[in-house]
């Protein structure tokens, strides 16, 4: 029987070889299903608007980011190269820097990418910008060639091109801001990089389409482009449980706050991709030092003292973020550790000390009183929507009343904190706050310096031996006397004791599992955008 089915199967075989001989078909390639190259991005908290020049929020950042090119970029090592400006040189005395533009770029628009666009742009930043002290030391940008810009100085400034390679100065076309005005990064948004603007709809989403002309990525990226994705989403889900439910079921990436009973849920999943790394920046509440009676540096300093930081880490975080000795990140280059010495222990005796040497009785039911003037210390809080940020204020809340401070929590989105310490004079009495930044002295002169209040210092310090060791970080010719300087002043910001730092987070990015490219993206300390957007592609 065997060999009758053997026999019959040889027979069908020849048949059929010999209708193929006999009648030949062109043989059909295998065609690959074609998958749709759109991701989504999940945002806990809407853009204001997508215009560099015009937010300091993250999640604008995120959408113009991909936009924007900017005249250099930090590569894997957070060293400086090429990216819009191919070479550059500085003259003798270092106030003069000469930057060769490429050639052959044109803006979205069509209008051409050249040296006069680039000083346009570029002084635009630096006269109306909200983060313009990042520049402040440039005199002016002008176009000597088509292809040739000047950056003139007022004095040596070595962080320069540290600050052209952030996004927040990347280069707009001149013709589409003359052409939508106000409404430029709310209508529409017009750069030269990976991807274009397609629409903003605040609140709800942001959505920018590959830009087909796009070839000249950096050289620290593998696809220099064409970009792979067609398309990017950033939804705007405000609800933790929502966004979590979304990475779960969809193709999306998520690089926002997660909450901490999930990670180790999605880290065990298959069909999530997650990435960690020690976040550079930090957690922590911001005093406004203008406000009595915080503008008194002991009440400061006694609130600094009365948080167990470690309980918040262990019970609210579940251990996913190291404890911060003050507003920088060890992870952050520049950071100096000496801080650790002069940092606020948990000591809720000293923080009553404290009060008391400032004026401050127990009032009838526990809470604090000034023996002078009969206020009350009650302080408010303004904290973003964030599950981990609300439930860390609740524990703060509870340690402050220990004391005999009330601590009201009010709940805002994070557009709604940023709009409130941009007013001068500020209303807020604390706000919770979480920053990033690659480098301490970027991260110290945005917070720290009196040029940006309104802008990243959201304390509204202004303090000159602050400014003058700022001032000498950014522009001082002598590296060693640069760095002793760096030193300083992070030691002076926790005597200022204008934040009560908290935590550096593990910082967690998921991707569902059909997101490629992910590990290149993993390897670059600042998670670069130009990875994200060049790199990424769906399989």
């Amino acid at each position: 029987m065997k060999n009758r089915i053997l026999v019959l199967s040889l027979v069908m075989l020849l048949a059929l070889s010999t209708v193929v001989i006999g009648c030949p078909r062109p043989v059909e390639p295998v065609v690959e299903p074609v998958v749709p190259q759109v991701l989504t991005v999940l945002l806990t908290t809407t853009p204001d608007i997508i215009d560099p020049a015009k937010t300091n929020l993250i999640p604008s950042f995120s959408v113009f980011s991909l936009i924007v090119s900017t005249l250099v970029a930090f590569d894997h090592d957070l060293k400086i190269v090429p990216y819009l400006a191919e070479s550059w040189e500085a003259s003798g005395d270092e106030l003069t820097w000469t930057f060769q533009i490429r050639r052959g770029v044109r803006f979205h628009d069509g209008t051409p990418v050249n040296a006069e666009a680039v000083a346009w742009s570029l002084n635009r930043f630096r006269t109306e910008g909200l983060l313009r002290g990042f520049l402040a030391p440039i005199r002016e940008v002008v176009a000597v060639g088509e292809y040739v810009v000047e950056i003139r100085l007022h004095e040596v400034f070595p962080l320069l091109l540290q600050e052209l390679a952030i996004e927040y100065v990347g280069i707009v076309s001149p013709a589409a801001v003359e052409k939508y005005g106000v409404e430029h990064g709310i209508k529409n948004m017009v750069g030269s990089g990976p991807f274009k603007f397609y629409e903003f709809i605040h609140g709800d989403r942001a959505v920018v389409v590959r830009n087909e002309e796009y070839v000249w990525g950096p050289a620290f990226v593998k696809n220099r482009g064409p970009a792979h994705l067609e398309r990017i989403i950033f939804r705007v889900v405000p609800e933790a449980a929502t966004r979590i439910m979304e990475l779960e079921r969809g193709r999306a990436v998520y690089t926002g706050a997660i909450p901490t009973g999930d990670i180790l849920r999605l880290k065990a999943d298959p069909n999530i991709q997650a990435m960690e790394t020690l976040w550079r920046g930090s957690a922590s509440l911001t005093i406004n030092v203008t406000k009595w009676p915080l503008s008194d540096v002991r009440i400061r300093r006694a609130l600094n003292h009365a948080v167990d930081r470690d309980i918040i880490i262990e019970h609210v975080l579940d251990g996913f973020a190291v404890r911060a000795y003050s507003n920088f990140s060890p992870a952050q280059v520049g950071f100096y550790a000496g801080v650790k010495k002069i940092a606020y222990e948990f000591d809720p005796q000293k923080a009553r000390e404290l009060f008391a040497e400032a004026g401050w009785s127990p009032g009838p039911d526990g809470i604090l009183i000034h023996r002078e003037t009969g206020t009350r210390a009650e302080f408010e809080l303004w904290v973003a929507t964030i599950e981990e940020r609300i439930r860390a204020s609740e524990v703060i809340k509870a340690q402050l009343r220990e004391i005999g401070v009330d601590l009201r929590l009010t709940v805002k989105e994070g557009g709604a904190i940023v709009a409130g310490w941009r007013r001068v004079p500020p209303v807020h009495d604390m706000l919770f706050r979480q920053y990033g930044w690659p480098i301490v002295d970027g991260a110290l002169h945005t917070i720290y310096h009196s040029g940006n209040i309104g802008a990243g210092n959201a304390s509204h310090l202004a303090y000159e031996p602050m400014d003058e060791l700022v001032g000498i970080v950014k522009a001082h010719p002598d590296p060693a006397v640069r760095a002793r300087a760096l030193k300083e002043a992070q030691m002076l910001s926790v005597k200022l004791a204008t934040e009560i730092p908290l935590w550096h987070p593990i910082s967690f990015a998921m991707a569902t599992a059909d997101v490629g490219g992910v590990e290149l993206l993993a390897a670059h300390p600042w998670w670069s955008r130009r990875v994200f957007a060049l790199d990424l592609y769906v399989r």
